[in-house]
């Protein structure tokens, strides 16, 4: 199964309501670490890993989107770090990070034993992610 998700940076403005909602404890943590500029960024990234999962489980939006964590750093490894929603635990994801255009990221998210072959990688734009 295989899940895509792209979004525009600019596009929700109230981010941290979003994120404090939305996002795991371990995630919100990441975020709060995140250099405060490139919070919103964060953000984006977190949010397009979990809707990339969520549409490669079938699950839409009707998932627990707080019940697995994925990394939201461009420039480390880009992954689910754990699954705890019963039907995926044990699961194998691969995800990739996206920057299709200015102002957009994205992700692929893959549920596979073995991780696809990614022939488009996109180099982090900036140093010094995290404070």
């Amino acid at each position: 199964e295989v899940g895509c998700d792209i979004e525009h940076t600019g596009r929700i403005n109230d981010w941290p309501a979003v994120a404090k909602r939305f996002f795991s404890a371990s995630e919100q943590r990441e975020l709060a670490d995140v250099r405060k500029e490139l919070r919103p960024l964060a953000f984006f990234l977190c949010w397009t890993r979990k809707e990339a999962v969520i549409k490669a489980t079938g699950e839409g939006l009707r998932a627990d989107l707080n019940a697995f964590d994925v990394s939201l750093t461009p420039d480390g490894i880009v992954k689910v770090i754990e699954d705890r929603r019963s039907e995926n635990q044990g699961a194998n994801w691969c995800l990739h990070h996206l920057e299709p255009a200015d102002d957009y990221v994205g992700a692929v998210a893959v549920q596979s034993d073995r991780a696809p072959d990614f022939r488009h990688n996109h180099e982090c734009p900036f140093d010094d992610y995290l404070t």
